[in-house]
């Protein structure tokens, strides 16, 4: 695997991408305290108003809070909005 991220880190710097863009680690944006963004995912594994656990190349992004929705959810995004109190990482 660290063989290929330094494959993936040379050939975005040589077509002019940041690596932190073509890498395939999560990347989580949190917007305030009622919205979050996670890019690179790899599947929903539960979701309810009070928890949501996403799976990453990381291991797993934990979210706990309440009166949560799913605003957007694609190949690549989700994004969770509402009172949001946890985030955090289980490997």
């Amino acid at each position: 695997m660290n063989r290929l991220r330094r494959w993936v880190g040379k050939a975005s710097e040589k077509m002019g991408v940041p690596p932190q863009i073509a890498s395939l680690e999560p990347r989580i944006t949190m917007l305030g305290i009622n919205e979050l963004v996670i890019e690179n995912h790899k599947g929903l594994i539960e979701y309810s108003p009070e928890v949501v656990r996403i799976k990453t190349s990381l291991g797993v992004i934990a979210v706990d809070g309440s009166g949560m929705l799913l605003d957007l959810m694609n190949s690549d995004t989700v994004a969770i909005s509402g009172k949001i109190y946890h985030v955090m990482t289980i490997k």
